[in-house]
């Protein structure tokens, strides 16, 4: 009985004991005897490549690409065109115009001045980030000017402390400028440009700076024959003589040409503001 007992649990072991033995004697699983098509499923996707969008002023990817557009500002109405240099950078460039005239009187003369505005500049826009950008650049040709013609007619007008009338068959004219340096460089930031990076066409940007120009020249001029006014009145003989051989005149002249070019307001135009806003389209 108990031999019979024995040889049943050694059969149960031997038989629990073939299975585990088989397994381990048989191959292991390895990629050489896998499909390929399941080790390829299998395959680690790398994270898609991110492109840097700055407020749609950069990408990751650059790709050469233009602009055109128009605006409007302190400088006049421009057109300008830009190219994407690099990355985070556009060379920019145009010009601007603008004319207003206006007449007054003063000291008893009649005066029509005109502004006009004509500049030609480029920019090389930095790009910052969140759309914001650097923008240095040079006005290349500063010929804003200011010129005006000066008519006496019949009526007095005084200069240097002296009263003069003009000679109605040579009444007095004159004439007066103001011009500033030809090449101006110009600091600015902005908001936008000319190419977004974002891919958009159409654009809107912003512009605030300031063009280093120096105090504007002065010119003033006059002929003509004038008649000095005295207490009591001189014989016209001796009165009325070419306003340029007045005694004192060519001193009244220059000190009148100083006062203009010494005026606080003219003192600033030497930081001349820069405000503009502009509308583009990339293509």
């Amino acid at each position: 009985m108990r031999r019979s007992c024995l040889v049943a649990v050694a059969a149960v072991v031997i038989s629990a004991i073939l299975p585990v033995q088989g397994f381990a004697q048989s191959p292991s699983l390895s990629t050489a005897t896998v499909p390929e098509s399941v080790v390829m499923s299998r395959t680690v996707t790398p994270a898609p490549d991110t492109t840097f969008e700055q407020g749609g002023s950069g990408s990751s990817s650059f790709s050469p690409a233009g602009g055109i557009g128009v605006k409007l500002g302190t400088l006049g109405v421009g057109i300008q065109g830009a190219v994407a240099v690099a990355n985070r950078v556009n060379v920019r460039g145009g010009f601007n115009v603008f004319s207003y005239s206006h007449t007054f009187d003063q000291s008893g003369a009649s005066i029509d001045g005109s502004l006009k505005l004509q500049s030609v500049e480029a920019n090389l826009d930095l790009l910052i980030g969140g759309g914001f950008r650097f923008s240095p650049g040079v006005l290349l040709y500063n010929n804003n000017h200011i010129d005006g013609t000066l008519s006496v007619g019949s009526s007095q007008f005084s200069i240097g402390g002296q009263t003069y009338t003009s000679l109605a068959s040579d009444p007095i004219r004159g004439t007066t400028s103001m011009t500033f340096n030809k090449f101006s460089p110009m600091l600015a930031i902005g908001f936008g440009q000319l190419v977004p990076r974002s891919g958009r066409h159409f654009s809107m940007a912003l512009d605030l700076g300031v063009v280093f120009e120096d105090v504007p020249t002065v010119g003033l001029t006059y002929s003509g024959t004038g008649c000095l006014v005295t207490t009591p009145a001189l014989p016209a003989s001796v009165a009325c003589k070419p306003i340029n051989t007045q005694p004192n005149i060519v001193t009244a002249i220059g000190d009148e040409q100083k006062k203009i070019q010494d005026n606080s307001f003219l003192q600033l135009l030497k930081y001349y503001p820069v405000i503009s806003i502009g509308f583009g389209w990339r293509f």
